[in-house]
């Protein structure tokens, strides 16, 4: 059975980004747990299983990859 929780991230389009990145870890500032593309999107829905995450996005253009947003605490 799910036990879970299904959350929306949000956030403000990074300037010049041509996509945005959400990262998840176990850790602050870990994303151990993988990376998610999404394009211009600025929400994204997810299912968050038991346990706590730590999150943040990033913008990302041919330059590379911005600083993190602020990062947010999940619990599932």
């Amino acid at each position: 059975a799910w036990h879970g929780t299904q959350v929306t991230l949000r956030w403000t389009a990074a300037p010049a980004a041509t996509a945005h990145v959400i990262e998840a870890g176990t850790a602050p500032g870990a994303a151990n747990l993988g990376t998610i593309q999404v394009g211009l999107a600025t929400s994204y829905t997810v299912d968050v299983p038991p346990g706590t995450y730590y999150v943040r996005v990033r913008g990302t253009n041919v330059m590379g990859v911005s600083a993190p947003s602020n990062e947010v605490v999940l619990h599932g």
